[in-house]
């Protein structure tokens, strides 16, 4: 722009002024027509403008939507991974007070046997929801995660009431039948006295 003033007053000086109004006006126009653009390129630059602004805020929104599901996936993995600590711990603590038992009848035995076996399967069970819960990698495994996560609650109950009422019953068994033992050797002795 500079370059072009530059040059019109030199030519302004060298010719004539008269001439040089016209020519100028002539340049003038045409720097600025060609600087400029019609409405319709406008308007269509402006509506690409919202519409890719549009399209931005709907990916924040979903961007937001996936992270708090995330969050929430998480937070279930570790509720999950606390039930499978404390049904370990309660797995344990049964085997311990079978080992502590020194007198078993057969029935007894076939019990806990059934009630290890049935752990065992629950421990397997556990373990596919712990490698299910490691493939969270897509959106569709969120969600069907999360439609699992309802069923499995349910399960859960399911198979803590079934533990509780089998270990309830395993329990009253076994000392039904110490006491038995110990009024049959409460028997001998006041016999053998």
């Amino acid at each position: 722009m500079v370059l072009l003033s530059i040059f019109l007053t030199l030519f302004i000086v060298i010719f004539n002024i008269k001439k040089m109004k016209k020519i100028i006006i002539l340049l003038v126009s045409v720097v600025f027509i060609s600087s400029c653009i019609s409405k319709k390129e406008h308007a269509a630059l402006q509506s690409k403008h919202n519409k890719t602004k549009d399209e931005l805020l709907a990916v924040k929104n979903s961007l937001t939507k996936c992270v708090i599901d995330n969050e929430k996936c998480d937070a279930d993995v570790a509720n999950l991974n606390n039930i499978i600590a404390d049904l370990k711990n309660d797995k344990k603590k049964t085997l311990e007070y079978v080992d502590n038992l020194t007198v078993l009848t057969q029935g007894a035995t076939d019990n806990i046997k059934e009630t290890l076996a049935q752990l065992s399967k629950k421990d397997k069970y556990i373990n596919r929801i712990r490698a299910a819960a490691t493939k969270k990698d897509s959106l569709n495994l969120v969600v069907a995660f999360n439609l699992k996560k309802e069923l499995q609650e349910v399960l859960m109950m399911r198979i803590l009431k079934l533990m509780l009422k089998k270990l309830l019953f395993l329990s009253l068994y076994l000392i039904n039948y110490y006491l038995k033992v110990e009024v049959i050797r409460y028997r001998k002795s006041i016999s053998c006295s």
